[in-house]
């Protein structure tokens, strides 16, 4: 069916309408397409994410700290000052007074490091090594170092030396320095020897004996010999095996009478003997004896300090002792032995 003339043309009408409205649509409103496109590269710019910073500044901003850190790499930090503690203790062994004199706590891995400061004095008439001794913690050995004087020390010097030992904190760990000390022993000689231990702990006594000095001066004589005890020594053995044995050590000086015979005299330590408080008649110890053998003429005096007589005793046996020199042949020619009386 054709349409009417009316109808064509409101049809016309229609479509020049909707055309028109079409081409507005597509031109934005106070600007051009130009316009447009440029906003929306400058807004797809603004939403880019932002150009990565360097490693070191990454670093810094995820660790607020690490500013602080590197300013204090160069800083060195220190633990608390040793703790000195004064012992002043005494105890003798192996010819020395040894006495520890004070103990430095320092805090240390685990525990404390304590310093153990030593003097050694040396009593004997002969230079001598200072003894070495072992550091006791809670009753057992414990590894420790030592720093003790090398060479031999003079008679009646006094030579330095200090042992170091790591005690831990025990059961206790807020126990303190003290508790450390008081824990610690050091020892001198193994179980069968008369042994000197010197416990660090104010309330616990030394157990040592000290050496007694003999102070008996005497003459004795057996014919035309003459005999005079100078002085001597009374300590423990501090040889291994011996404990419970002692050392009396007599000085003796030798001369022969003004009418001393031409020949002379022959002296042998094997000619005296020293008779104990029981009765006990002991010979000299020829290891521990000073004095071997002498031939004494008209004029000859034999005054060395290393004139010395040694015998072991029990270290229970206390009392007068009898020194007596016996040369059998004068013996046999009607001369009676000479004999000197002493305590000890």
């Amino acid at each position: 069916m054709t349409p009417s003339p009316a109808r064509r043309l409101a049809l016309a009408v229609g479509l020049t309408a909707a055309l028109v409205g079409l081409a507005a649509c597509s031109t934005p409103v106070g600007g051009d397409a130009a316009a447009v496109t440029s906003r929306t590269s400058t807004d797809m710019g603004a939403m880019k994410p932002a150009a990565p910073t360097s490693s070191s500044e990454s670093t810094d901003r995820s660790n607020p700290g690490s500013a602080t850190d590197a300013a204090s790499a160069g800083t060195t930090t220190t633990g608390p000052a040793p703790v000195a503690v004064t012992i002043d203790k005494t105890g003798w062994y192996g010819g020395f007074a040894i006495t520890v004199t004070q103990v430095r706590a320092a805090e240390a891995a685990g525990g404390l490091d304590l310093e153990i400061d030593l003097e050694y004095r040396n009593i004997t008439a002969e230079q001598a090594y200072v003894p070495r001794g072992v550091v006791l913690v809670d009753g057992s050995m414990a590894d420790s170092s030592e720093d003790l004087p090398a060479d031999a020390t003079p008679a009646g010097a006094t030579a330095k030396g200090s042992i170091v030992v790591s005690v831990d904190q025990g059961t206790d760990p807020s126990a303190g320095a003290q508790a450390a000390i008081d824990r610690t022993s050091l020892v001198w000689g193994d179980a069968q020897d008369n042994q000197t231990t010197i416990p660090l702990s104010a309330g616990s006594a030394v157990d040592s004996v000290e050496p007694m000095t003999l102070s008996e001066s005497a003459r004795a004589n057996q014919g035309q010999v003459v005999i005079d005890l100078v002085g001597g020594t009374r300590a423990p053995s501090y040889e291994s095996g011996e404990r419970g044995t002692d050392v009396i050590s007599l000085r003796i000086e030798l001369s022969c009478a003004a009418d001393c015979q031409a020949s002379g005299y022959y002296v042998d330590r094997g000619y005296f003997t020293l008779v104990d408080p029981a009765g006990q008649k002991l010979a000299t110890d020829q290891l521990r004896s000073g004095f071997c053998c002498e031939a004494l003429y008209p004029g000859t005096v034999v005054d060395d300090e290393r004139a010395t007589l040694a015998f072991l005793v029990p270290s229970t046996s206390r009392g007068t002792y009898t020194l007596t020199y016996e040369d059998p042949a004068l013996t046999a020619a009607g001369s009676p032995a000479g004999t000197i009386a002493l305590t000890g």
